[in-house]
């Protein structure tokens, strides 16, 4: 059975399998578009509701330009008043003191400081003053008052000759938010659809599911005999090989006999067992109808091993499958018991049921080195309850089932010229 296993590699080291990872994506790409959907949502009404609807009552700015005469004999290119020194004079205490005498309603030092700014524009001429309010009266008011101020304090500047006032603060306007809801609503969109891609990634990393054959053949080294699909009576089942026993291509793409590639992988690996017993490793076996897909290819290899001896291609005594004394026997559940492990020792061969797609990698590496030191010789694995889907793309051709009257199954139990239930009466005397 050596030539069966075709790769001795444990369970975690296996190599980046990049078909396997694109299908995995594309199977759950539905989570891009739900996460892309809800970071759209997210960002824009957040932003939204924070912005426009849980803001404070609508704000008014009044504005006011001076213009700033120098001294003939001060060089601008040396001048030390800059942006900074505008700013802070209105901060200061005198012209906060100065305003706050002025007005006519209470407001604190730090309701004035955080209403008012006076900056330089583009000319060290030139100072733009701007006072924020909640009402425009109001914001004019405090407006012409810092104006005031600043001229009345420049006088104690040597270096100002005198402060023209360019524009003066007499109306204020409402100030209206730059609407970036749209733009919030794309960053939201990007940033559901990179988290999501890299949940998926990361999902797929540290996932430990056997989905195919080739997983499992890799992280094990256990010839895998078929997969079996459906999870309830309803549903069809059927039968795909091991990828590394795909023999025939047609048009480039595998040729979908799955049927007939099962029944060959069963034979295979049953070769010289004469008693096989069954047992189910995984987390939540539910492993019947899976047995009953062995019975059914134990039951083509018996024909087919009929034919054969009636043809002449295989003599009485080598047969297998349909030797009277060949047993296909169902065992318990092996959850780690060693008594079951105990009752497979006693067979020639045993066959794993696993439950493809169930995150059972451990559990399933620690039952076969159980089972192998309690001295059972496994030769073949059986996945059952695999996503057809996966299977479906990743050997590029749809599944063919095992509840349809399929052509290889009709042509793989074509009647010959011989007698095959004569064949099994005479066996039946004997």
């Amino acid at each position: 059975m050596k030539d069966l296993k075709l790769y001795a590699r444990k369970y975690g080291n296996e190599p980046a399998d990049l078909k396997l990872m694109f299908i995995f994506f594309v199977r759950n790409f539905r989570y891009v578009i739900y996460s892309a959907i809800a970071g759209c949502i997210v960002f824009a009404l957040s932003y939204y509701l924070f912005q426009f609807v849980l803001t404070d009552e609508e704000q008014y700015v009044a504005q006011a330009e001076l213009y700033i005469e120098y001294a003939t004999d001060v060089r601008l290119d040396n001048i030390y008043i800059n942006d900074y020194t505008w700013q802070n004079l209105v901060h200061t205490d005198r012209a906060i003191d100065y305003v706050r005498e002025k007005i006519s309603y209470s407001m604190t030092d730090e309701e004035l400081k955080a209403c008012v700014t006076a900056n330089l524009v583009s000319d060290v001429r030139f100072v733009t003053l701007k006072v924020t309010a909640k009402d425009p009266g109001q914001a004019v008011n405090i407006a012409r008052y810092f104006q005031e101020a600043i001229i009345l304090f420049t006088e104690d500047m040597v270096d100002v000759e005198n402060v023209v006032v360019f524009t003066n603060a007499d109306h204020a306007e409402e100030i209206v938010k730059e609407n970036k809801t749209l733009n919030m609503a794309i960053a939201g969109t990007v940033t559901g659809i990179v988290l999501a891609v890299f949940m998926i990634l990361f999902c797929y990393t540290f996932d430990d599911a056997t989905y195919i054959p080739l997983t499992f053949e890799r992280r094990f080294g256990v010839p895998v005999i078929g997969v079996f699909h459906g999870h309830t009576e309803k549903e069809l089942s059927g039968l795909v090989m091991s990828d590394e026993n795909i023999e025939t291509k047609k048009g480039g793409k595998h040729d979908y006999l799955t049927i007939k590639i099962a029944k060959r992988n069963l034979r295979k690996c049953a070769e010289g067992c004469m008693n096989i017993a069954v047992t189910d490793i995984s987390i939540k076996p539910a492993s019947e109808r899976a047995f009953e897909t062995l019975l059914h290819l134990k039951l083509l290899n018996e024909q087919e091993e009929m034919t054969e001896i009636a043809k002449g291609d295989l003599a009485e005594e080598d047969a297998c499958f349909s030797a009277p004394n060949f047993r296909l026997d169902s065992k318990d559940a092996f959850k780690e018991n060693a008594d079951v492990a105990a009752e497979c020792a006693k067979y020639d061969g045993t066959i794993l049921l696993v439950r493809a797609g169930e995150h059972n990698a451990q559990v399933v590496e620690r039952a076969i080195n159980f089972l192998k030191k309690q001295g059972c010789n496994i030769i073949g694995v059986q996945l059952y309850d695999a996503d057809a889907w996966i299977l479906r793309f990743y050997y590029y051709r749809p599944v063919s089932f095992l509840n349809r009257k399929d052509k290889a199954i009709e042509d793989d139990t074509e009647e010959q010229d011989f007698d095959v239930e004569d064949i099994s009466a005479r066996r039946e005397n004997s």
